[in-house]
């Protein structure tokens, strides 16, 4: 969750982001709060607590209610290859709430404590034993975040650093409990939130230091299989009887967070002066949770062994409703805004046909050998057309708008087979491209691109990129080596 808060690019809108999110957050706070005080009466494990220990467990789960799914919205976003504002800010905010539901969960966490206490009082020096909890938790993390940035810096292999920063991980963990059990024992007790300092480290890595790119390409490679583990220990706590026995409470908190969400979502965009649009429809872009919300639930059920599993079950079951209904819902919305950029659907004739962009030379050689071959070819430039043709009739030739693309629906549609991009230049390049695989649905596109630097952004749409220039010295090199092969 640390290395996702990017400061850099949430600077733009961080406004409408933070004021979103404190939305989302006072009012998820206070209507799920108050659904879970009054639901502590039906709720098995509940029944016949104190009213402080039911405060507790309503504060506790609804700070967990509130935890969203940064992973699993950027995998719907890529599904739907999204990108608008709209796209923006709920990614954004998607992070910015689990940094804020990780430092809120530590603050509810120790009251809770304190209320689960038998004939607990909460005095001024708890506000002081949080505050110096809290701090304890940002300077660990700093240090932490140097410790791993000097692990980075080094030219140890890829798995051995991974190797490093999962102990390192473990120990923070490890350090917490002991450090809890040995203030306790000199007469004051320091709280470490690992799960708070693990984020600070993540955020003053990918802030702070050079290895932002390095450590995320690290946290990709080895979090499918830390994935792996968690969610067969979080399975194996999952007791059935219990799910049954509680999946009416979860119904209910289900379409509680979801109302919650709405309300927040839409007053934080009116304070922001988001468009109505935006606000209306951005609580269906943050209703999936996953990650972040089950560790929350398991460490409940750790530290407060009167809750233990029974609560860690009823949240993890509302926590699967989010993950079920919340990419439908994300899905939903980023195409009703305008966001989604999915390829249209491709109907292919029996016809085959092909589109090329750029009039030259090389492009009208490609278009009579298409032709030898059986294919329809349109050839088609923004300039008018300096190349011989030889008066081919077979062939038809367009002139089009670079500044307006729209007339390329004269000559291309969505029965055309095939597209090659050759202008001069590689963005005229991308739009043609963009235009063939989102409105037409054309998945066969050639591009020969000017600047090879420019390759990465055509992987989007499955693009076969060649460079004259290495295409022609691989073919030379070739037939140095293998001439036989090279007639082949």
């Amino acid at each position: 969750a640390g290395s996702e808060l990017f400061l850099k690019e949430l600077r733009a809108r961080l406004r409408p982001i933070l004021m979103n999110t404190m939305g989302v957050v006072i009012a998820g706070i206070i209507i799920n709060s108050i659904a879970f005080f009054f639901l502590t009466e039906v709720i098995p494990f509940t029944q016949g607590m104190a009213v402080s220990g039911r405060i507790a467990v309503a504060v506790l789960g609804s700070t967990i209610l509130l935890a969203l799914s940064p992973a699993s919205t950027i995998a719907v976003m890529q599904e739907v290859r999204a990108r608008g504002s709209f796209s923006k800010t709920v990614l954004s905010m998607t992070v910015v709430m689990d940094v804020v539901v990780i430092v809120l969960f530590a603050v509810v966490a120790a009251l809770a404590a304190a209320l689960l206490e038998a004939n607990a009082q909460l005095e001024l020096t708890f506000l002081l034993q949080l505050a110096i909890d809290l701090a304890v938790a940002v300077i660990g993390g700093i240090l932490i975040g140097q410790v791993i940035s000097i692990i980075l810096g080094t030219h140890f292999s890829k798995w051995l650093k991974i190797a490093l920063i999962l102990i390192l991980g473990t120990g923070v963990f490890v350090s917490s409990a002991e450090i809890t059990a040995l203030t306790k024992s000199l007469g004051f007790e320091i709280h470490l939130e690992a799960l708070l300092v693990s984020m600070i480290a993540g955020f003053y890595v990918t802030n702070f230091t050079s290895h932002r790119k390095q450590f995320e390409d690290l946290l990709h490679d080895v979090s499918p299989i830390i994935y792996v583990a968690f969610f067969t220990l979080t399975g194996i706590g999952l007791k059935l009887d219990m799910l049954f026995g509680t999946i009416g409470i979860a119904l209910v908190l289900f379409f509680v967070r979801i109302v919650s969400i709405a309300i927040g979502s839409y007053v934080g965009g009116s304070i922001a002066g988001e468009e109505k649009l935006i606000r209306r429809n951005a609580w269906m872009g943050l209703i999936t949770q996953a990650g972040i919300a089950l560790g929350l639930a398991r460490e409940v059920a750790a530290e407060f062994p009167a809750l233990g599993d029974s609560f860690s079950t009823m949240v993890v079951s509302v926590v699967v409703l989010n993950e079920i209904f919340g990419p439908l819902f994300l899905k939903h919305v980023l195409r009703r805004v305008g966001d989604s950029h999915e390829p249209a659907e491709h109907s292919p004739d029996t016809n085959r046909d092909a589109v090329i962009f750029g009039v030259e030379g090389l492009s009208v050689t490609l278009s009579r050998q298409l032709k030898m071959s059986g294919w329809d070819i349109t050839l088609a430039d923004s300039k008018e057309f300096q190349t011989d043709r030889e008066k081919d009739e077979s062939i038809a030739y367009y002139l089009f708008d670079a500044n307006d693309l729209s007339d390329i629906h004269e000559f291309m549609n969505n029965h055309t087979d095939a597209v090659v991009a050759m202008m001069g230049n590689d963005n005229l390049n991308f739009e043609i491209c963009q235009i063939a695989y989102e409105n037409f649905g054309i998945q066969r596109i050639v591009v020969r691109l000017n600047d090879m630097a420019n390759a990465p952004k055509f992987e989007q749409f499955n693009a076969i990129v060649i460079d004259t220039g290495s295409a022609l010295v691989n073919l030379m090199n070739q037939a140095v080596r293998a001439p036989q092969s090279t007639a082949l």
